[in-house]
């Protein structure tokens, strides 16, 4: 809690968002297919390939902050 209270200061300092995602699973699926893939130490693997387990992660959080943020979007214009 101190960690996101520090970095929403900041943030606010400098005049950037911040975003708060459930980081939940995001690990365990592939960022490509969207399949669940086994977690081989420092490694995700899929069927679709091998990939460095926190850019896998880093990715999907990256696909869940876009979709917060359409639907926040969507709810505006209504």
């Amino acid at each position: 809690r101190r960690i996101a209270e520090k970095l929403d200061y900041k943030a606010k300092k400098h005049g950037i968002r911040v975003l708060a995602v459930n980081p939940a699973h995001t690990s365990t699926h592939c960022h490509i297919c969207g399949r669940k893939g086994r977690l081989n130490k420092l490694h995700f693997e899929c069927q679709c390939g091998t990939y460095d387990r926190d850019y896998n992660a880093s990715v999907n959080i990256g696909k869940r902050a876009i979709q917060v943020l359409k639907q926040a979007g969507r709810s505006k214009s209504r």
